[in-house]
């Protein structure tokens, strides 16, 4: 999900009365609509429990402020010209406590709402042939949307759903587009749980879209699933839409230059980054007038990209540790690397795929110097078709890394990561939730979980950024072996009141000094991760 490179938080602008009346942290479900155009101002209403009016906005990343109305549970979501597309987090505050967070997503499209009745094509909503952004609902059981748009003979058209995928909505959605009463093109699942369609109209004249959907869920029930919070964003254009970016990796503070492209692999623009000191995903800044966003991974080793093609016959060599980009865009591909390795090395090898939203299915083929196959390794497990193995070389040579798609899929976006490094170079950190509440003088303890994959033993300092000098700096150690290997816990004290956002960071010093941002992930939503973590020091209880 996005990295914020500031925190931006609404009510720094606005002026609070000096006392609040006591209340309970408030809860957020969702916003309506959930999400908004750039260069806009927009109304939007909050789903949830607010004891208390008004209360505090926060959003992640540059560019977008939340501040609330006087209307209890209504916003103005504003969002700068210049603010990056894609998915951003927002969370509601008071002196009390802080909601979790919650998706919006920020567009670069003419945003419309859907119009009820639209349960056919006879009551179908007129969009006409503009390109737009609708933010609708699948609102009840049965429900079907249905939407008009006008296309012209060999016209390149988008229609795209963000529903399951980036906003958590319960729902399993399908699209259709439908001509003189028939079916003529279909999507179930494409970004996860989310489908899209890129079709070319035949002739000129009216066309379509049809919106329905199952429970994300899956139950025993048969039909069309319907809910309030059953939230969509359906993009329909006939222009160009960023849909990824080549390479699809980075280097930690690094400059580098990405080539955006459609989901039919059209190069439609350029983007570039300065990437931050952590790793993880990233949205790119993507041009003003083009629509759509990309996301790329921030990593700490080299990276590089497959000299295509690779074969078996003529692999490509590559240097130790990288973060390579590769696609597999022919049916029976087998992309092929050579490494150096020596004997009592260990490696880390992952191809990883599905987890960054790519299509491939991965299987990884490791042979030893001599020829033979050492490895064959598929999903790590149920849920993650990626690949992550450990090699241990048994003889100093060159080792071939193969990689091909399980099922022998091919396209733009059976895109992968050829991540190899040494096991001491990567751990993560984990939050059981995003943000934490105590009063004045009372200790509060923010457990974090520590994985350390293939053996790794080094130490690491975890600590929190982001406190007031009012509380003392927070930080442990976890040793690489004993009881503080895998959670370690950090103690938090205050004697004056507080509520921003924190950053818990874990640094260790092995083969490079490798930095790690503790990221808690929200309920329903897919490959989520928020790291930014929310503190609230309230004032002291009254006895």
């Amino acid at each position: 999900m996005t990295r914020s490179k500031a925190i931006l938080w609404a009510a720094l602008s606005i002026s609070w009365p000096a006392a609040v009346a006591e209340a309970a942290p408030p809860e957020l479900k969702y916003f309506t609509p959930p999400g908004a155009q750039r260069g806009t101002t927009t109304d939007v209403t909050a789903v949830g429990k607010f004891d208390a009016w008004p209360v505090r906005g926060w959003v992640s990343g540059q560019g977008v402020t939340l501040e609330p109305a006087k209307d209890k549970g209504k916003f103005k979501l504003v969002v700068a010209a210049d603010a990056a597309s894609g998915p951003r987090w927002v969370c509601v505050t008071n002196d009390d406590g802080a909601s979790a967070a919650r998706p919006i997503i920020i567009g670069a499209l003419r945003e419309v709402a859907e119009k009820e009745p639209n349960d056919d094509d006879v009551k179908a909503q007129d969009v006409g042939s503009e390109t737009v952004t609708v933010n609708g609902a699948l609102e009840k059981a049965g429900d079907v949307d249905s939407y008009r748009v006008t296309l012209a003979e060999g016209e390149s058209f988008v229609a795209a759903i963000d529903a399951n995928e980036r906003l958590g909505a319960p729902v399993d959605a399908v699209l259709q587009i439908v001509q003189d009463g028939f079916v003529v093109a279909q999507s179930h699942d494409d970004r996860g749980l989310d489908p899209r369609i890129v079709w070319t109209a035949p002739k000129n004249g009216n066309y379509f879209v049809r919106v329905f959907g199952f429970a994300a869920d899956p139950n025993s029930s048969i039909r069309y699933h319907g809910s309030a919070d059953s939230l969509y964003r359906l993009t329909l254009t006939t222009g160009p839409l960023a849909e990824l970016a080549v390479p699809i990796a980075a280097a930690v503070d690094s400059k580098t230059d990405f080539a955006l492209e459609s989901a039919s692999g059209r190069a439609i623009g350029k983007a570039t980054l300065q990437a931050s000191p952590f790793v993880g995903p990233v949205a790119l800044p993507v041009p003003a007038g083009l629509a759509g966003d990309a996301v790329v991974e921030v990593v700490d080793i080299p990276t590089a990209m497959e000299n295509s093609p690779t074969t078996k016959e003529a692999p490509q060599r590559i240097e130790l540790p990288v973060a390579l980009t590769g696609r597999i865009s022919e049916a029976g591909d087998r992309d092929a690397y050579v490494i150096a390795a020596k004997k009592g090395e260990t490696w880390r090898i992952r191809v990883r795929s599905a987890s960054l939203g790519f299509a491939a299915d991965p299987l990884l083929i490791v042979e030893g110097p001599d020829g033979k196959q050492l490895l064959r390794v598929d999903d790590v497990g149920r849920g993650n078709a990626d690949v992550d193995t450990v090699l241990k070389p048994q003889a100093d040579g060159d080792y071939k890394l193969i990689v091909e798609d399980l099922f022998g899929g091919a396209s733009v976006r059976h895109l992968y990561l050829l991540d190899v490094r040494q096991p001491d170079r990567d751990f993560t950190l984990t939050l059981a939730a995003g943000e934490f509440t105590t009063a004045v003088g009372t200790g509060l303890e923010i457990p974090v979980t520590i994985e350390r994959p293939s053996g790794m033993t080094a130490d690491i300092e975890v600590r929190i950024d982001g406190l007031p000098k009012s509380i003392p700096a927070v930080k442990t150690v976890s040793n690489g072996k004993g009881d503080t290997a895998k959670k370690v816990v950090l103690k938090v004290k205050s004697d004056k009141p507080f509520s921003g956002p924190i950053r818990i960071v874990g640094e260790a010093k092995a083969s490079a000094v490798v930095k790690r941002v503790a990221a808690a992930t929200v309920a329903g939503v897919p490959r989520s991760r928020v790291e930014e973590a929310w503190l609230t020091v309230t004032q002291a209880k009254k006895k």
